[in-house]
């Protein structure tokens, strides 16, 4: 096995000016991750939005460690939750189409927030 890793922090204020803006929302994330973050106040989203913004930027540093050639956009990676509330990252078009050439097996991801940061860690498991 091989490990790729990616990791991000990004101040949580950032995602302010997110929130008035649909557009630029929806150049990064996917409608049903905008919908699941509809309900909370206006600190949780940015809260939620900075965590899922460094989760995909994590991951993409994680392929993009290996495989440069193919454009990874944003709205390729969906960061949705399992039933026990973990972190759980499905990718789409591009990104699904790195994953598979690169035969991995594995995406591990975790988020977390403090008061002005949150930060994300991808860990992806690669077949040798």
């Amino acid at each position: 096995m091989h490990l790729l890793h990616g990791i991000d922090l990004i101040e949580i204020e950032r995602m302010h000016n997110f929130l008035n803006q649909p557009k630029r929302l929806a150049r990064i994330f996917t409608p049903q991750e905008i919908a699941h973050a509809n309900p909370f106040s206006a600190k949780r989203q940015m809260e939620w939005y900075a965590g899922r913004f460094a989760a995909k930027e994590a991951a993409i540093k994680a392929l993009y460690s290996v495989e440069k050639r193919t454009p990874i956009r944003f709205l390729h990676i969906e960061v949705t939750s399992t039933v026990s509330g973990a972190p759980h990252m499905t990718l789409h078009a591009n990104a699904l189409d790195v994953v598979t050439r690169l035969s991995i097996s594995e995406i591990n991801l975790s988020i977390t927030h403090n008061r002005d940061h949150a930060l994300a860690s991808v860990i992806m498991l690669r077949k040798a």
